[in-house]
């Protein structure tokens, strides 16, 4: 998931409906299951690598409404999705 992300925010195509189009299965997904995805994108990423997560938007270009508690879950710190 992690270089498909990458790929696609490269593409600068990085909403959770255009990443569904790539990756089968995803596009239904619960807004709960796609924290868990969100999640496992960045579980192992390097120390001091940016949360790719970060980059996956909703609707108009607004932040993906899980992506704080994926944020907190991996010790960084998030902008609420409301702020």
């Amino acid at each position: 998931m992690r270089p498909l992300l990458d790929q696609t925010a490269r593409a600068g195509a990085t909403t959770w409906a255009l990443i569904g189009k790539r990756l089968p299965g995803t596009p239904g997904m619960h807004r709960a299951d796609q924290c868990v995805i969100l999640w496992l994108v960045d579980e192992d990423r390097q120390k001091g690598e940016p949360l790719l997560s970060a980059l996956v938007t909703v609707g108009d270009r607004q932040m993906h409404p899980k992506f704080p508690a994926v944020a907190e879950q991996l010790g960084e710190p998030a902008a609420r999705a409301d702020a």
